[in-house]
């Protein structure tokens, strides 16, 4: 798992990048507003990343070889890796298409979830239409 703080030029965001059991690459994007001071970013890790590991999964077929990530490697090589890590540009082509593809997702349930409501409150409107009509005709 790895967690990358950037400016995007108007909100301090963090990048979480990670691959799952089942070798699914997965991204989140958490906005953090203000510069965050590390108390902030532990608090982030330590409260709100697992309910991020326990959301659902959404397929992009990008999948990692976790074998490879397994095999120990040499400390003076784990140094550059960082050091090439932290020249590379923030966002992975990875991340951002994991990231675009879970907004998409969103949007369908969220866009789901609006109709479903407008439907139910147009059937309680129909129904209550209908109970005072029925009151009408009983003559009081």
């Amino acid at each position: 798992m790895k967690l990358t703080v950037y400016f995007d030029g108007q909100f301090w965001c963090g990048l979480v990048e990670y691959t799952d059991e089942e070798e699914n690459y997965r991204a989140y994007r958490h906005v953090f507003g203000q510069e965050p001071k590390e108390k902030e970013i532990f608090q982030f890790i330590y409260h709100q990343l697992a309910k991020i590991a326990d959301a659902p999964v959404i397929s992009t077929g990008i999948s990692k070889n976790a074998a490879r990530e397994a095999i120990r490697l040499n400390p003076k090589k784990m140094q550059r890796k960082i050091a090439r890590e932290k020249k590379q540009s923030i966002f992975s082509t990875k991340a951002q298409q994991a990231l675009s593809k879970q907004r998409e997702v969103i949007k369908k349930i969220n866009k789901d979830q609006t109709k479903r409501k407008k439907l139910e409150q147009k059937e309680a409107v129909f129904l209550l239409k209908q109970k005072k009509k029925l009151e009408k005709h009983k003559g009081h």
